[in-house]
């Protein structure tokens, strides 16, 4: 029974830890995923960055029938300073589902930065960190775009996704920094 025991005293506090790394301290609060939108607000305080979009999924119902939803999707950024990382999370129909971090914090909200190098910016980040760290872009356009059409009876259903390109320029003489991001998420860049 002694081995048991000692095991168990070892695991406890690995327990303890990889529950904590789905939370986040805000002050003496603590969020996790599962949390409200409004219990998150209260405990941090209003983000820096909020970006809302939304995602569509469908679901099979039966043989015939298919149903489309939309989740509302927000990502809210948390940027504690230069000595923390910076806190991406995501909320889909107003609970925490994901908390992720970034690099280290302390953004100034710089399109020169972006301008003159993509080396900030990383495919696969949210609008609301590449907003963090470069600020509004010069230009931007939207788009849906149809994925995928799902016969469901008579009836015809559209998947779609939601597109956005974001140009950086400064000034005439630097080329145009192009961002294309693909609902909310960055998937490809380029220099025009």
């Amino acid at each position: 029974m002694k081995p048991f025991s000692s095991i168990l005293i070892f695991l406890f506090p690995l327990l303890l830890l990889s529950r904590t790394s789905f939370a986040l301290r805000c002050g003496n609060q603590i969020v996790s995923e599962g949390d409200t939108s409004a219990q998150v607000l209260a405990k941090c305080g209003e983000p820096q960055i909020r970006d809302d979009q939304q995602q569509q999924t469908v679901e099979k119902l039966g043989s015939e029938y298919i149903h489309k939803i939309s989740i509302p999707v927000e990502d809210w950024i948390y940027d504690f300073g230069s000595n923390r990382l910076v806190q991406v999370l995501r909320f889909e129909n107003n609970r925490l589902s994901k908390i992720s971090s970034g690099g280290y914090g302390g953004y100034k909200n710089n399109p020169e930065r972006c301008q003159n190098s993509f080396s900030y910016v990383s495919i696969g980040e949210t609008k609301a960190q590449i907003l963090l760290k470069c600020g509004l872009p010069s230009w931007k356009s939207s788009e849906e775009e149809i994925l995928k059409v799902i016969k469901s009876g008579p009836y015809s259903e559209y998947l779609k996704s939601n597109i956005e390109i974001w140009n950086y320029q400064m000034d005439v003489k630097n080329p145009v920094r192009v961002l294309r991001f693909r609902n909310g998420v960055l998937e490809w860049m380029d220099s025009q």
